[in-house]
Formats: C-alpha cells, structure tokens, sequence
C-alpha cells in the first residue's frame, strides 16, 4: 500500500485536475475536430463555398469563408456545425481589405483584367525577405489570432489562397512560379494551417504534400482529369458557372448561376454522385 502522505497527494492533484478541466472551454477541451477527422468521414463529402454573407446553417463537411469579413463568431458557427472550416485570402492588392495601407507601390504588380485588384510585383515574390512576404505572413497572424480562441489543434483550419497562379498570370515562369508556391505554402503550414492549392493545374504533379485543392471551372476548361490521381486521397472542390454534365468522383462539383455572388447557396449534386 503507498503511503498516507502519498495517498493524500495523488487526491490532491486528482481534484486539481478535474477542478481545472470544468474551466477550460470546451472548444478547446474537447472540440478536436482537424483535417484528419474530416478524411475519416465517409465520401463523396459535401462542402460550401461562401465569401459573403451570414455562414448557412445548413450542414455540410466543408464550409470556405472570408478570411477578413467572416468573424470569430462565424467560424465557431461552422466548427460547431460539423464543418471544417476553409479561410480565403487572396495574394492580390485589394484596396479595401483592412491591410491594405501596409503595400508599398514596390509591392504591387499589374492590374488584374476585369476585376479592382493588382497582381503581387515579381521582384517581391521573388525576395522571400520582401514586405510583401511580411504582408502574407501577417495575414496568417491575424487569422491565427481571431481563431486561437476557438482551438489550439493544429491542422484545425485551411487556407485557400487565391490568385496564386503567377507562373502564367504575370510571366513569373514555371521555375519561380513553383518557387513561390512551396514557400506560400511552407509559411502556411508553419503557422498550423491546411494548405489549399487553387487552380494552377500545372503544379498539382510538382507540388507534393497538398491535402486540399480548389478549381473554377474545371469541367469547362478541360482540367477534371487532372485531378484523378491526387483526388484518390485529398478533397479536391470544383465550382462551375455553368451547369456541369458530368461528377467524376474524385472531384467534389458544384454550380453558381454566377461569380459575382459566392454566398454560399450553390446547387450541388451530391444526390447524383450517391
């Protein structure tokens, strides 16, 4: 038998314990919901893709919010739903996003056709010392400090950058272009976050470790097929604007009438691929 003053001091830290777990959250507790629990659910999964607007309450395994617009409060809706949650941020100058006065004119390339942003300088991509850089490794700090709150599990968010595919966009060249994408992708996954590839199907073979993919119109320009091996073991999500004809299974589909509202009520086909 041990004793007394053992016995005693094992009680002691016992209660210390359970006095200590009826204070933590319980969204950091006993809320561990990561990517590896989403890859544990059965397939196909359904997800929703949502840059405006209150989140949908409606369930779905994956749900894409704004990284700036959308709240704390509106990311511990969708985790509190069932969802994983998905963080857009784009790697354009957007004047009206609240960092917007930290882009130096060295720091802004091209304007983007068609809509009010500019592509990133090459010269700043290129130099991993760059303000630019510190811009892009500032915006995983501030999304890191609104959901720290809700969970400190890493692998617990993604991210989807946009307007990554400088390679061709603004003639950065496959070699930089590559370059640029591992480094993006390196300071996300530092910071304890899913990286997400969007678009840019000529580095899906050259990028190695991706675990989630994103595409526009990827049944319209011809690029399902480049998704049939990685789609075998990372959700890879398609948005149409036009009524797609075909669900390959590798490849989670659905359809918005138009791109200038991404408010979260696509169509889906779910039912089709079941």
């Amino acid at each position: 038998m041990l004793p007394n003053t053992n016995i005693h001091l094992m009680a002691k830290i016992l209660t210390s314990v359970l006095l200590l777990a009826l204070f933590v959250p319980f969204s950091e507790a006993q809320d561990k919901f990561t990517y590896r629990e989403l890859m544990a659910r059965p397939k196909p999964l359904t997800w929703i893709w949502q840059y405006n607007g209150s989140p949908l309450r409606k369930k779905a395994d994956i749900h894409v919010l704004d990284g700036f617009d959308h709240s704390r409060e509106d990311y511990d809706l969708i985790r509190k739903k069932g969802s994983f949650p998905v963080a857009y941020f784009s790697c354009s100058y957007e004047s009206w996003r609240p960092d917007a006065k930290q882009w130096k004119e060295s720091d802004k390339g091209p304007k983007m056709a068609g809509w009010d942003e500019r592509w990133p300088s090459p010269s700043a991509i290129k130099d991993h010392n760059s303000n630019l850089w510190k811009i892009y490794q500032g915006r995983l700090n501030y999304f890191t400090q609104k959901v720290i709150p809700l969970t400190r599990e890493p692998g617990s968010f993604a991210i989807e950058w946009d307007n990554v595919d400088l390679y061709s966009s603004i003639k950065l060249g496959d070699a930089e272009g590559l370059r640029f994408l591992k480094h993006l992708k390196m300071i996300t996954e530092r910071s304890g976050f899913v990286f997400v590839l969007k678009n840019s199907v000529e580095m899906i073979d050259r990028l190695p470790g991706v675990e989630m993919y994103v595409n526009e119109e990827a049944q319209q320009w011809g690029e399902i097929g480049a998704y049939s091996r990685v789609g075998q073991f990372a959700p890879v999500l398609n948005v149409e604007y036009k009524r797609p004809k075909s669900f390959p299974p590798y490849v989670y589909t659905i359809y918005y009438p138009s791109q200038n509202r991404i408010d979260g009520n696509a169509i889906t086909f779910d039912n089709v691929r079941r």
